[in-house]
């Protein structure tokens, strides 16, 4: 008995415990209630630092694993401003070594390397302006991601313009030479571009008129390449073509007063000298030339010349009718040839083409073609007829007496 009384006043004493708990928590309930809308500041304070640290904490995780690549990224302009084209650079070594950060993962490693080295930055934007709002677009091997553990989530971003040159000013044809070349009226042009700037040698330049021109003739040079493409590499131009004035160029002799004496006294002579030396050329018989007779080829090759004289003299100029040169002077000359066996009366006549004033108002002749212009034969008629008379439908012909 006694030990179910042990029992139960044992219980009675649990109950009042919990009895007395029970009354002590709705105090305190009632006491919370009473007190919620009072926290310690000391409390408060604790609380919004600890949600501080939880914040950064976060940030931090995050932004090892996510950059902004705008950070890495360059631009430059290239032209003048209006005619501007953006170009870009990736500081792709300094992206890199954020991205590696401490990590010794040989596959991460690599797979940065290849996606950064894969990273291009475009635009389709040309022509810009300062101010212009343009739209920047990033390509890549997106493969390598995942192992290199790095989040692109910025592919594509606008950017505002600014810093763009308002372009250098220069005088195109100040480095433009054109030479104007051979005799009026069929002298040709030559244009060079002497720049050294290695985008402006490389223009190129084109005359309206190239070939037959005259003494006075005004011609026009024009670039080849537009004035707005030249704005798109950064250069302002004053003007895109010039003009220029053929006032140096020789002119074809035009009669017997445009021939000075002395000039062609020197070319005589040159002819004689050329009878001597080419009669003389023992690699054939000049008899043989002459004559068309074999008879003169078995013998002995050893030909001398003699009693050189120039019997006539004759100008042929302003050329027409498809004449191949403007003008022509023949001289005509009579020689005895021999050799050991025979002599024979031979006829040189010498053709020198488009005799010319130089700009001077000089007179000169081709030089140096004796020896090569020639004709020879033993029938003096023939030769005038064939060099002087049969062209008489193509040229204006004189003698000259007087030379």
């Amino acid at each position: 008995m006694s030990k179910y009384k042990f029992k139960s006043d044992n219980k009675e004493k649990v109950e009042l415990a919990i009895n007395n708990t029970s009354r002590k928590i709705r105090v305190e309930k009632d006491s919370d209630k009473k007190a919620s809308c009072r926290v310690p500041i000391k409390v408060l304070g604790a609380i919004l630092v600890g949600v501080a640290i939880i914040g950064i904490v976060i940030g931090v995780i995050i932004h090892s694993h996510r950059f902004d690549i705008r950070d890495y990224i360059k631009v430059s302009y290239v032209g003048a401003n209006g005619y501007a084209t953006p170009q870009f650079t990736i500081d792709k070594e300094n992206l890199k070594t954020r991205l590696i950060g401490d990590s010794k993962d040989s596959q991460k490693l690599l797979a940065i390397n290849n996606l950064v080295n894969s990273m291009e930055v475009s635009s389709n934007s040309t022509d810009v302006s300062n101010g212009d709002k343009i739209k920047v677009n990033i390509s890549y091997d997106s493969s390598y991601m995942d192992i290199a553990k790095v989040k692109l989530n910025l592919t594509k971003f606008d950017l505002r313009v600014s810093g763009v040159s308002s372009g250098k000013k220069i005088s195109l044809f100040d480095t433009i030479e054109v030479t104007f070349n051979g005799i009026s009226p069929e002298a040709s042009v030559t244009i060079t571009n002497k720049n050294e700037d290695e985008y402006l040698k490389s223009l190129t330049f084109s005359a309206d008129k190239t070939k037959n021109i005259a003494f006075g003739d005004t011609i026009t040079v024009r670039c080849d390449t537009s004035s707005d493409d030249i704005k798109r590499h950064g250069y302002i131009i004053d003007s895109d073509y010039a003009t220029y004035t053929a006032d140096k160029l020789g002119k074809y002799i035009n009669g017997v007063n445009d021939i000075n004496k002395d000039v062609f006294n020197q070319i005589k002579k040159e002819a004689s000298d050329a009878i001597t030396s080419e009669t003389n050329n023992t690699t054939f018989r000049m008899l043989y030339k002459a004559t068309k007779n074999k008879d003169y080829l078995k013998q002995t090759n050893e030909e001398t010349v003699t009693d050189i004289q120039l019997m006539s003299k004759y100008l042929l100029y302003n050329g027409t009718n498809g004449s191949d040169y403007n003008n022509v002077i023949i001289l005509i000359y009579s020689t005895t040839v021999s050799n050991k066996e025979k002599s024979e009366t031979v006829y040189f006549a010498f053709s020198y083409y488009n005799n010319y004033l130089t700009p001077d108002g000089n007179f000169e002749m081709t030089r140096g073609m004796s020896n090569e212009n020639y004709e020879v034969s033993t029938d003096s008629n023939a030769l005038i007829n064939s060099l002087v008379n049969s062209q008489n439908s193509r040229y204006t012909i004189t003698e000259l007496k007087d030379f």
